[in-house]
């Protein structure tokens, strides 16, 4: 038996009822109002990187992992003749 959502409110704070957590676009609209309430994207990383005490790690090697829980596979580096390996082995046995 299917479980029937209930109505709620809208995690943005708006007043709007939703089926789910947000309605659409309101996660991003409430984003852009943090940044712009902190003076920008920059300064929200710094304001949470002091709550945290930590530094958010924005490496490659993070990335990638984080593609991988996701199964999405990493773009692979091109080589100078502007195709990669992975393009290169399809095409030929196609």
């Amino acid at each position: 038996m299917a479980r029937k959502l209930q109505p709620r409110y809208c995690a943005c704070g708006c007043g709007g009822i939703s089926k789910d957590k947000w309605l659409p676009g309101h996660d991003q609209k409430l984003r852009a109002a943090i940044e712009n309430e902190v003076g920008g994207l920059i300064e929200l990383r710094r304001i949470i990187e002091e709550l945290l005490h930590r530094s958010i790690d924005m490496t490659h090697e993070q990335n990638n992992r984080s593609l991988c829980r996701n199964n999405i596979k990493p773009v692979r580096q091109v080589t100078h003749t502007g195709e990669n390996n992975d393009t290169h082995n399809r095409h030929s046995a196609a």
